[in-house]
């Protein structure tokens, strides 16, 4: 009975192997590239999502280019991620569309183009409407370019760059703890109840 299921054992692992060799490559490469830019061992996972855009399945190679693009945009190589960015074809993938816009945005605010920065944020939104960090980045923009205006045109003297930076945060944890508090309000009265402790 046991070397049964080792024969059938085997036989599947074989199967599984020359059937999708290609694709289990794939999802190998990106899992090692994903675990190394966890770890921020950047080389690693430059090498292991290079491997598979530039040779494994067409099916991964727009994933593991956006993971090669997020790798270049943690290590400030701003022009290279957006290189890379813009050969991704996320079309038939709105949730790959959104992230790629996303990190687009980072890209263009980090290397000071505000204006293309929303835009693309504004991208992402199109693909992902629910993606919070693109609208707590698209309103800090906004809230930024605002206190811009107010102080060009005089209608705040004294405020400077520290002050509006100010009113960002101040608006990003006003956003926050109104969040906090409907999810509060809409927890379950019984889930709140065993939450608390009783001394």
């Amino acid at each position: 009975m046991v070397q049964k299921i080792n024969a059938l054992t085997l036989l599947a692992a074989a199967l599984l192997f020359s059937s999708c060799s290609g694709d289990l490559q794939g999802i190998l490469g990106i899992a090692d590239g994903t675990i190394a830019w966890s770890r921020r061992d950047w080389s690693r996972a430059s090498a292991s999502f290079l491997k598979v855009a530039e040779s494994g399945p067409e099916k991964f190679s727009s994933w593991a280019s956006y993971g090669l693009a997020s790798t270049w945009l943690a290590q400030e190589e701003y022009d290279a991620a957006m290189s890379r960015l813009s050969l991704i074809d996320s079309s038939s993938d709105p949730d790959l569309a959104a992230g790629v816009w996303y990190q687009a945005g980072i890209a263009a605010w980090r290397k000071g183009l505000e204006s293309e920065a929303a835009a693309f944020f504004r991208k992402s939104l199109e693909f992902d409407s629910s993606a919070l960090d693109a609208k707590i980045n698209l309103e800090l923009i906004a809230s930024k370019r605002e206190s811009e205006r107010k102080v060009q045109s005089g209608s705040a003297p004294g405020v400077n760059r520290s002050d509006s930076e100010a009113a960002a945060q101040d608006a990003l944890f006003e956003y926050i703890r109104k969040k906090e508090e409907d999810a509060w309000k809409h927890a379950p009265e019984n889930q709140l109840r065993n939450s608390v402790q009783d001394y």
